[in-house]
């Protein structure tokens, strides 16, 4: 059990007296190392734990999981429960997985606070993923830096996505795998960030994951496009910090614009 803590998990800045522990997915090609800075921004209440998928970074000689609900389930059973609640957070690709772990962390009894998603449509959606997995290299590379933002700037690097390129097609053969009933729900609320200028995730599609809560919803609109983290994620770690310092929301839905 230690080993399957020590493949999956990372702990940049350990937290042991924090109150929450919050679980991080990476994006699509993207590795544990994508989420130091968030850790060592994290509000002091909170344990950052960061998820490394297989096929990457020092995991890179394993094979990839082709399912978002196996790379949940990997994430999930090498959490060891501590009495302490969790939360989980993802970005893109990240968020559908964050919220499957969710829904694991639950059927498993344990006190999940909140659910995080950024950058990604509701699952309710049936969004059609681009065939990332099966384009020449070339088309990948151009695909990638017209993401824009520091992120897609670094992507359009030849050296950096011939390295992720086994991982980046198995994640998106991952998501073009996932098919959720669209009534699928956590018991936790969930807080949807979004870039208002992300060419993948249009707020309306954002807005769409207050379907997928029995609890509360909110959803926050950030300027910049899918990958607006690079520059607002002091105030993405500010609202989950206060969301997770209160009681949980009450009512059926929230909105703000940050």
């Amino acid at each position: 059990m230690k080993a399957d803590r020590e493949r999956w998990l990372r702990r940049f800045h350990p937290r042991d007296d924090a109150g929450v522990v919050l679980l991080c997915f990476p994006h699509a090609g993207g590795a544990a190392s994508a989420y130091y800075a968030l850790s060592a921004q994290a509000p002091p209440g909170i344990d950052v734990r960061v998820v490394q998928y297989p096929g990457r970074q020092e995991r890179r000689t394993e094979p990839c999981v082709e399912s978002v609900t196996g790379l949940a389930a990997g994430a999930v059973g090498a959490l060891e429960p501590d009495g302490r609640p969790v939360a989980v957070f993802g970005h893109s690709m990240g968020a559908l997985v964050a919220f499957e772990a969710a829904r694991a962390l639950e059927a498993g009894g344990a006190d999940v606070r909140g659910v995080f998603v950024s950058a990604r449509s509701a699952p309710c959606l049936r969004r059609t993923d681009k065939a990332l997995d099966e384009w020449p290299e070339e088309v990948v590379l151009a695909e990638l830096a017209a993401l824009g933002g520091a992120k897609g700037a670094r992507l359009a690097s030849e050296e950096i996505v011939r390295m992720m390129l086994p991982s980046l097609r198995s994640d998106y053969r991952a998501l073009r795998g996932y098919r959720p009933a669209d009534d699928v729900r956590t018991a936790s609320p969930i807080t949807a960030f979004v870039g208002d200028a992300d060419p993948t995730t249009p707020v309306a599609d954002a807005e769409s994951w207050g379907r997928h809560t029995e609890s509360a919803f909110a959803l926050h609109v950030l300027e910049g496009g899918h990958f607006y983290l690079d520059d607002r994620l002091g105030a993405v770690l500010a609202r989950i910090g206060a969301d997770l310092a209160r009681p949980p929301l009450t009512g059926q839905d929230a909105w703000s614009k940050v």
